[in-house]
């Protein structure tokens, strides 16, 4: 089963909460809630594509979402932003997202190094301090682009690490869809149902293929696997200096 769902809907109100980190001189790596990266002589923002504000993506425990940027012109030579878009339901309840910058592979798919200077998990909590994006920044480190690119990965948990989305049940009476949740380690132990809409919604795009491509990770089988051309991209920025 693919991890990715398209939905459509109205506008989402979000609650505004301040964010960040302990130490933030001194983090690895800093998460700041709804700052606007503000364009610089010496800085490229590079985004997946053009923004559809009516689709987004919903992620599914055990999945995985993935962008490949293509190396920017020369004079570019460093990663020092990402921000990543999100809806907010409301009825957001659980899912982490653990988000990544990998090499690319001798396949062409994402690798399973970090080239970020620290891990960063997204709690549902710090998810939900968002209004509509995150940007992270490494302000003490170094992250020079690869020449063949290098991929965005955001990676969806649940409530423990092995848990996947095994099924996507079909919506009940409710109008709900929900997910079947075994796990990876332990596939006799029994599953759980949670509302599909209870986890993480990333804003889509149309994607522009002259700057990036879209990876998708299969929730059973752990593959990852190339978009289709014409299917959607998660939203993503990246800010080069």
């Amino acid at each position: 089963m693919q991890s990715r769902i398209l939905l459509t809907g109205l506008a989402l109100i979000f609650a505004r909460v301040g964010y960040s980190q302990a130490e933030p001189n001194l983090a690895p790596i800093m998460v700041l809630p709804d700052v606007e990266i503000h364009d610089r002589i010496n800085r490229l923002v590079v985004a997946s594509g053009r923004e559809e504000r009516k689709r987004w993506h919903l992620m599914a425990p055990g999945g995985a979402t993935a962008v490949r940027f293509h190396a920017p012109r020369a004079q570019y030579h460093e990663l020092r932003q990402l921000r990543l878009h999100l809806h907010h339901v409301g009825h957001l309840r659980e899912g982490q997202l653990q988000i990544r910058v990998a090499s690319v592979s001798a396949t062409g798919a994402p690798s399973d190094n970090n080239l970020l200077p620290d891990d960063v998990l997204l709690t549902t909590t710090d998810l939900r301090r968002a209004n509509r994006h995150l940007t992270l920044e490494w302000p003490t480190a170094h992250l020079l682009v690869p020449a063949g690119g290098f991929f965005i990965v955001i990676e969806c948990l649940g409530q423990s690490t092995d848990e996947y989305s095994s099924r996507l049940l079909p919506p009940g009476k409710d109008g709900i869809l929900r997910y079947e949740i075994s796990h990876q380690a332990h596939p006799q132990s029994p599953t759980r149902l949670a509302e599909a809409r209870n986890f993480p919604a990333l804003q889509t795009a149309q994607l522009n293929p002259s700057t990036a491509e879209s990876w998708y990770r299969d929730t059973v089988t752990q593959e990852w696997r190339r978009n289709h051309p014409g299917q959607a991209v998660i939203l993503v920025e990246a800010v080069f200096e």
